[in-house]
């Protein structure tokens, strides 16, 4: 069985499969990479990531660049989950 799920920090990975079938043209796709960026010093801490991105190659041959946060907000790109 086949599911869409919501991409998060804690499931996405390099590998993962991904879908935006809203999208024009549809995103059937690969992760890549994953980059953190906007990093801070926190003296209490180690430095941090505050937040990330996501490198796809689609299908159709594109490479696509998705902000980890503009995810969060845009659901139509999804992981595929499959049993």
């Amino acid at each position: 069985m086949t599911r869409l799920v919501r991409i998060t920090l804690d499931n996405i990975y390099i590998g993962a499969e991904v879908r935006d079938l809203t999208a024009s043209p549809p995103i059937i796709g690969f992760v890549t990479d994953i980059d953190e960026y906007g990093w801070y010093h926190d003296e209490s801490e180690e430095c941090i990531a505050f937040s990330y991105y996501i490198i796809i190659k689609n299908c159709d041959g594109r490479t696509l660049e998705y902000d980890l946060d503009e995810i969060s907000i845009n659901t139509n790109l999804c992981l595929v989950e499959r049993d």
